[in-house]
């Protein structure tokens, strides 16, 4: 397997030929500074990795998905999603967005959890803000080191309406959704 190596200089020496030169521009988050917060050698698999972005909704396609009747979260309300991986699957960002209105802003916490051969794990130490860890769909959240998770294995999003929703329209249930951006492979 080849590693990606991200950076602007001349790739060269004696372990180049095991290294595949991405610009850093790929990580729209900070542009040229990127070599500073992520790895410069990633083990992202060189060939087969088919982008992708796991969707966890809390009431934005009501209806659709077999949420029939899902009308998001209620006040202080907590809810999950899972999601059955079919393929290896690399997560190497986050992103979120609801559509509460309260001022002032209170939205939501978030905690992801894998399920792997019977044994869970949290991908925080407890849940976060989503201001702290979901990015949006323009600028996500990068994750320092990629997560691998393999077939067969679960992930649960947890998400918990922080709001009264007493400001949106009519005291609607406020709606979020959670992507998990990364990439299948085999």
């Amino acid at each position: 397997m080849r590693a990606i190596w991200v950076g602007t200089g001349d790739l060269s020496g004696p372990d180049a030929p095991g290294k595949v030169k991405i610009s850093p521009y790929f990580f729209g988050q900070h542009g040229l500074m990127n070599m500073l917060y992520i790895p410069k050698v990633r083990d992202l698999p060189s060939r087969g990795f088919d982008f992708k972005g796991l969707v966890f909704d809390f009431g934005f396609n009501a209806g659709q998905l077999g949420q029939l009747g899902d009308l998001g979260l209620g006040p202080f309300e907590v809810q999950d999603r899972n999601y059955q991986v079919e393929r290896p699957f690399m997560i190497w960002g986050i992103a979120g967005f609801d559509d509460d209105a309260t001022v002032p802003y209170v939205g939501y916490n978030l905690q992801i959890f894998h399920s792997h051969q019977g044994s869970q794990r949290q991908f925080f130490n407890k849940a976060v803000a989503d201001g702290e860890i979901a990015g949006t769909g323009s600028n996500l959240h990068l994750l320092r080191s990629p997560y691998v998770v393999l077939k067969g294995d679960q992930l649960q999003c947890q998400v918990a309406n922080l709001s009264n929703n007493a400001a949106n329209p009519a005291g609607g249930n406020c709606h979020v959704q959670v992507v998990l951006y990364g990439g299948e492979f085999d």
